[in-house]
């Protein structure tokens, strides 16, 4: 997806349009990336490597995340079945919600399971135009997850690829990842310590 310019480090990350050839850049000491082809159509060229490469990166990795969009394909459905938790993501937006009810849909289809499904509810706030409770009739589950809203300073900082000044300030939005991180990650086996403690500037080395 898009974290390796959020870090600032978009340049030097390899693509997985090389497919097998391709290593991923160490950003950290248990962290790896890859970046996603710059264009559509180089994305659809390499969607059967990409989920080739899946069943051997879980093997060597702890934790292995797919950032997919919001719209799908024939690689968005491979990646929904080979995954042990589907992070469902909306914000307060109608078409948003309407976006998460389709994927919703489409996963009970497909027979995915809905206790592998997570909702989340982004930039939430209490003056939302949807409340949490309009989201959760919505998308038909109980337990929707809320990110709050990190306010302007998230997409300043992530427009110039600073996501780690956004953890170290102490951001409402890095707060919700870290306590959704906690809540379900213990669900698949995988332990989850939270940020360090200091969050000082430098732990993404």
């Amino acid at each position: 997806g898009d974290m390796g310019f959020w870090l600032g480090l978009d340049d030097a990350l390899p693509t997985l349009a090389r497919g097998k050839d391709s290593e991923p850049l160490r950003v950290g000491e248990k962290l790896r990336l890859y970046k996603a082809p710059c264009f559509p159509e180089v994305a659809e060229e390499v969607s059967d490597e990409v989920a080739g490469l899946v069943p051997g990166l879980r093997r060597s990795c702890q934790l292995l995340i797919a950032d997919t969009g919001a719209f799908w394909s024939g690689l968005t459905a491979d990646l929904v079945v080979a995954s042990d938790l589907l992070f469902v993501i909306c914000d307060s937006r109608p078409s948003s919600v309407a976006g998460a009810v389709r994927a919703t849909e489409l996963c009970r289809r497909m027979g995915v399971a809905d206790v592998r499904r997570v909702c989340v509810y982004n930039r939430w706030n209490p003056k939302a135009r949807m409340t949490l409770n309009e989201v959760q009739r919505a998308l038909g589950t109980g337990v929707v997850y809320c990110v709050p809203d990190g306010k302007a300073a998230v997409d300043e900082l992530l427009c110039t690829g600073d996501l780690e000044e956004l953890v170290v300030l102490g951001n409402p939005l890095v707060g919700g990842v870290d306590s959704l991180m906690a809540a379900v990650l213990p669900r698949v086996g995988c332990p989850y310590s939270g940020l360090p403690r200091s969050r000082r500037k430098g732990w993404f080395k």
